[in-house]
């Protein structure tokens, strides 16, 4: 008689496969930073913001492995990433190909330490973190937090510990500037029920000012602030900045018009 072996050949798709990767990638983080102990940045940080919208989120950082994310509750989303440091900007590139919708941090985080904690704070939100501590504004989404285990309470850590680069905010009052140049609105389809309406516009203040790329102004109107504006370039006394905002197909947007006045984002 012939025995016939059959191979059987499971497929395993992309989602289980990144999934795994997440998973792999967690655990050997979690590893690292035990075995590193304190660290200046390397650790478990958890969301400010404790999951209004989805559930807690949380980030690991490890100088071997990477980067790890995870959101609980009731939608539940994982991820996994590259870790580069400079100067205490942490730059993380994050590469689950499973992952809609925005990346779970910004791309750029400074490493800052006040009161105990080390935060992670999005580099385009400095600004607004330095005038949240200062009662100026409301704290800024997008922060992860940690607890310093080495913070000596007898010395009291009251003032910010920022890298260099980022000192002037810490007492840099809110940058208002007006709007110069506008050109018109576009509105283009995204899918059956969304638009996106961009604007590019000119404002008065630039490097002289501490404006850098990625820096966002919110209209100084408290009951009107939105939507925000985005800085693109920077020139020294002048910027270039974008309106982009997702509408639904009948939403319309106020347009930017020359003299309209903007703020340092506060919330």
């Amino acid at each position: 008689m012939r025995v016939l072996s059959l191979l059987l050949f499971v497929s395993v798709t992309p989602s289980l496969l990144a999934e795994d990767e997440a998973s792999i990638r967690l655990a050997n983080i979690q590893a690292e930073i035990e075995m590193l102990g304190e660290h200046s940045w390397a650790g478990k940080y958890c969301d400010l913001m404790q999951g209004i919208d989805t559930g807690p989120s949380y980030v690991w950082l490890a100088p071997k492995y990477g980067a790890a994310y995870h959101c609980e509750g009731w939608i539940s989303e994982s991820d996994f990433g590259s870790v580069s440091v400079d100067e205490s900007v942490v730059t993380i590139q994050w590469e689950n190909p499973n992952r809609t919708g925005r990346s779970p941090t910004e791309r750029e985080l400074i490493v800052v330490r006040f009161r105990g904690s080390i935060y992670l704070v999005p580099k385009t939100q400095i600004h607004a973190f330095c005038l949240a501590v200062r009662g100026k504004g409301e704290r800024p989404i997008g922060l992860f937090r940690r607890d310093n285990s080495a913070f000596d309470s007898i010395q009291a850590d009251e003032v910010l510990q920022l890298p260099p680069q980022f000192t002037p905010y810490v007492d840099l009052p809110p940058i208002v500037t007006k709007v110069t140049k506008a050109d018109d609105q576009t509105r283009n389809r995204i899918d059956e029920d969304d638009w996106v309406v961009r604007q590019l516009v000119t404002i008065d203040v630039g490097a002289e000012h501490h404006v850098f790329p990625g820096m966002r102004f919110q209209r100084k109107d408290k009951d009107f602030p939105f939507p925000m504006i985005e800085v693109k370039a920077v020139r020294d006394s002048d910027s270039d900045a974008e309106l982009q905002y997702y509408v639904k197909p009948n939403k319309r947007i106020r347009k930017i018009g020359v003299g309209d006045t903007y703020v340092t984002t506060r919330w």
